[in-house]
């Protein structure tokens, strides 16, 4: 299944909350997830609880997530770090905080799993391209 079909992919905005940008980075807009992304229940974690597997399809690549990131993901439509948060904890009984979903932002970010519109995300994407060369 598509995160877009069953699980909200979120809030458009540009900004990057997890890079500050002069803002509260609690209160940034969240950037948009990619509408490819699909989403999969995941295998039992060593421990019994339950995952999910996100895949890209465009780089075939595959991400485990545990509870609390598949939270924040179900809930990426409010649109803040701080909203989400609230969401989860309001919805859920996992504890979580705007700093954790500051940190999934990165990791989306460092994965290119979120939508990339801009010129800053544009060069950001080709430092990671030439970053990632080898030189033999």
């Amino acid at each position: 299944m598509a995160l877009a079909m069953d699980y909200p992919t979120g809030y458009a905005g540009t900004a990057d909350p997890a890079a500050g940008g002069g803002q509260n980075p609690e209160l940034a807009p969240l950037p948009e997830l990619r509408d490819d992304l699909q989403l999969f229940p995941g295998p039992p974690a060593y421990d019994g609880a339950s995952t999910w597997t996100v895949y890209d399809p465009v780089r075939g690549r595959y991400f485990r997530l545990g509870r609390e990131a598949f939270e924040m993901l179900a809930r990426w439509q409010a649109g803040s770090p701080a909203a989400v948060a609230a969401a989860v904890i309001r919805d859920t009984t996992v504890e979580t905080t705007p700093s954790d979903v500051l940190e999934m932002v990165r990791f989306l970010r460092a994965n290119c799993l979120v939508r990339v519109d801009n010129p800053q995300g544009i060069q950001g994407l080709m430092h990671q391209v030439n970053a990632s060369k080898r030189a033999w």
